[in-house]
């Protein structure tokens, strides 16, 4: 390991950063502070602050014509330094890589592993040669890159830095403002309004100028920028505000004797600038600004809101709102196709993180929803692009789910009415798109922020009760369980599919959003409805039986989904038993048992939900036998994890979301596929499986690897704990295949070769399973003996 000795930097991205900001907020009120702000800057930026100081200093003056000089060269340095930041971070990441990719090559014998030792060192010479050469080269281009940069410090902001900074970045959109260019327009509402009446001149006339093409940069600058503060906080200034106001304010007038093209210039803004003589590339440029600018206009993070829209889409949001319901726009959803392809092209330049507001974001969603609300809708780009949009603001999407938000028509049935449309459609993308409305709920479930999380607890109780809803729906005619079950047609093994054939990447997001909540589907049901406790931290929410049974037989129905899920589920199961052996944690059997109800109650649920799902379905074989299989799977892969799992974990039992341990990945990603004859009265019922071999069949031993697994877990845990009383000489002992020289010295052998032998000499699981069951006294080993027992009487009913 220690071969590997990387290049490093003094640069510190995170003071660069500030500096950057620093000088960007500074910028509008330097008056002959130059020289105070450069000096705080030298303090931190290294390897090329010699060269920041003096041509700041130089325009430090208290004259008007030096202000405005050392004000563009703040900007202008706060560029240069927040990219060279950049830089620094892109360096560094790269070194993580290589040095990350040396430990894995030198943990794995450089892939040479059982090989002679001098096959193996050579194999480590190249590889160490290749780590080299990579590091060198980055350090290289960020040597260059500081060069660069310093150069670019030290000259200022002439024409020509300027120039050179936009072909590599596209303008600054300050630079503009500030650089003094008579043809450039001033950042307020006169400034906006005038690019947007010289812009329909344009349009009318067919013609779009160099210079007026260079005005629009403005606007997408500004887009960019306000792009920028949705992620970090922070308001346009009130100039920039101002001249969006002002450019929409004109964009959205219907001119009153305009020809009918031009009087919506706004949504007829594609189709005008189709007729134009601007080339392929520069009517993007166009629509991506208008479409940027537009974004920017309706967020309140950003200083602006649905107030500034222009009116048509301020009636829609007013609509959905409630606060002009009996007036839905006409042709609502013709206007929004239209301004889909200016979000596209916003997307191709550099915008494709751009956020709605809330207000907006929400109804475009619901305006989708209500165009593709059947299952049998054709596929429509326009939607997808809108919806691919609507779902970024993640605050608008947690409204529609939770129930904050609401509309007029359907009042508290307003999630259902976006989920049937969002969800009830086979996308011909699998749901990918669709799948962004909850996608993001599993990573917020687990921040660190408690109103974040709070925000995805809400979302998460939505998604799971509405979907599962079998109550008479007043404006449907099925109930939402029933429709997300059965009303996708014939599908594959299904006539009447569920929506985890219909949409696999939205069952798919399903999985991934019920994992963070899956001590709550399997803590022991207590009766009663479901039911949302914002206020308790440690218990959010309390899922019905029914509701969890019906929730994972949803996600049952999609290939993914069902790994993804019964693959956490079982790490989940054997993380949670890996503290059997500890006192303090389970200091007798009721608290053991307690934990094996919990666990087997959500093993039960892949089982409940697996068997449902394929009930009407066409299978080919047992039923039977592939649900054996299935969990024979789940078994190995969360083995696998588990010793990950445990060690990342200082406390599992009693957390209050023990799930965190599934924000890691598996390190260990198996898919096997035992391909082989099976019992399901073997492997469950009876609780035993015969060995490989035994009655000339190979045989899936699901129930039996799970044993191992638990065991093999708990064996690990106790290896981590003082006076547990086992040890790698213990083990050793009792067979030296259980104890492996690694790299960090003697370690428990890895459950993949345990659990797949290479060799036919190699350990058999289930003999490894005695061996651990020994290292513990008889009451430790009595309570693990029923723990499993009482698992496996839980799943089974």
């Amino acid at each position: 390991m220690s071969s590997f000795v990387p290049p490093t930097t003094k640069a510190n991205p995170a003071a660069l950063d500030a500096e950057a900001e620093f000088l960007q907020a500074s910028s509008t009120r330097i008056i002959g502070r130059g020289t105070e702000i450069l000096g705080e800057m030298t303090s931190t930026a290294v390897e090329f602050s010699e060269l920041v100081a003096a041509p700041l200093m130089r325009e430090g003056g208290l004259s008007l014509d030096a202000s405005r000089g050392a004000m563009q060269a703040a900007v202008y340095g706060s560029t240069i330094t927040g990219q060279w930041a950049g830089h620094v971070r892109e360096f560094n990441a790269e070194i993580e890589r290589l040095t990350a990719d040396w430990a894995a090559a030198v943990a794995a014998q450089f892939g040479k592993a059982g090989e002679p030792e001098p096959v193996i060192e050579a194999a480590g010479v190249a590889k160490l040669q290749e780590v080299n050469a990579a590091a060198t080269a980055a350090h290289n281009l960020l040597l260059d890159r500081a060069k660069e940069a310093g150069s670019s410090l030290a000259g200022g902001p002439t024409p020509a830095n300027l120039q050179a900074l936009a072909a590599a970045t596209g303008p600054s959109w300050m630079a503009y403002n500030l650089s003094g260019d008579p043809a450039l327009i001033p950042m307020d509402a006169s400034g906006g309004e005038a690019l947007a009446r010289d812009l329909r001149e344009a349009l009318a006339n067919g013609t779009v100028p160099a210079p007026l093409l260079q005005r629009m940069q403005t606007l997408q600058d500004i887009a960019a920028k306000a792009r920028d503060l949705q992620a970090a906080g922070g308001m346009l200034s009130a100039g920039e505000r101002d001249f969006l106001s002002g450019f929409y304010g004109v964009m959205g007038t219907v001119g009153p004797n305009a020809p009918a093209l031009q009087q919506e210039p706004l949504y007829n803004l594609p189709e005008l600038v189709s007729y134009t003589d601007l080339g392929a590339g520069q009517q993007s440029a166009v629509l991506a600004a208008v479409g940027g600018g537009l974004l920017a206009l309706s967020d309140k993070r950003v200083g602006l809101g649905s107030a500034f829209l222009p009116p048509s889409l301020r009636n829609l949001v007013d609509y959905h709102f409630g606060v002009n319901p009996a007036e839905k726009p006409p042709a609502t959803f013709e206007n929004l196709a239209d301004l889909a392809p200016m979000i596209r092209a916003a997307n191709e330049n550099g915008l494709d993180d751009m956020q709605a507001g809330r207000e907006l974001s929400a109804a475009l969603t619901l305006e989708v929803a209500g165009t593709v609300g059947n299952a049998f809708d054709p596929g429509d780009l326009n939607a997808t692009t809108l919806l691919d949009a609507s779902t970024r603001n993640t605050e608008a999407n947690a409204g529609l789910l939770s129930g904050a938000i609401q509309t007029p028509v359907y009042g508290d049935r307003t999630d259902e009415f976006v989920l049937r449309g969002v969800f009830g459609h086979q996308w011909a993308d699998d749901g990918a798109t669709a799948a962004r409305l909850v996608d993001w709920i599993g990573e917020d479930a687990l921040s660190q922020d408690s109103d974040v999380r709070k925000q995805a607890d809400a979302a998460a109780f939505g998604l799971f009760t509405t979907m599962t809803d079998r109550s008479a729906a007043p404006h449907w005619d099925q109930s939402a369980y029933e429709f997300f079950t059965d009303s996708y047609g014939q599908i594959g093994k299904f006539e009447a599919a569920p929506i985890g054939a219909a949409n696999p990447a939205i069952a798919l997001s399903m999985a991934k959003t019920a994992v963070p909540y899956l001590d709550f589907f399997s803590e022991v049901d207590s009766g009663g409805p479901s039911r949302l406790s914002l206020w308790d931290e440690d218990t959010p929410m309390y899922l019905g039986q029914q509701t969890r049974e019906d929730f994972v037989e949803l996600i049952m129905a999609g290939d993914q989904a069902r790994e993804e899920f019964g693959q956490k589920a079982y790490e989940h199961v054997i993380a949670e038993a890996s503290r059997l052996s500890d006192p303090a944690l389970f200091p007798d059997d009721a608290a053991a048992l307690r934990q094996a109800a919990e666990s087997g109650k959500l093993m039960s649920l892949l089982d409940t939900g697996f068997a449902k799902v394929f009930e009407d379905a066409n299978m080919d074989g047992d039923l039977a036998t592939t649900e054996a299989t299935q969990h024979a799977n789940w078994a190995r892969a969360g083995a696998a994890a588990a010793k990950e799992v445990v060690m990342d974990l200082p406390v599992v039992k009693g957390a209050s979301r023990a799930l965190n341990i599934l924000a890691r990945q598996l390190t260990e990603s198996f898919k096997w596929t035992p391909g082989v004859a099976q019992s399901y009265d073997f492997i469950w019922e009876k609780g035993t499986a015969p060995k490989a071999g035994d009655l000339g069949a190979i045989w899936d031993n699901s129930k039996e690897e799970f044993d191992f697994g638990v065991y093999h877990a708990i064996v690990d845990h106790a290896l981590m704990t003082d006076g547990s009383g086992v040890t790698l000489d213990g083990l050793q002992g009792a067979d030296p295949r259980l104890v492996v020289d690694g790299a960090n010295g003697p370690q428990l052998e890895t459950t993949h070769r345990l659990l797949h032998p290479a060799h036919p000499d190699d350990l058999d699981y289930r003999d490894a399973t005695m061996h651990f069951r020994r290292q513990f006294d008889q009451v430790t080993q009595d309570r693990i003996w029923k723990y499993l027992q009482d698992v496996h009487d839980h799943r089974k009913g």
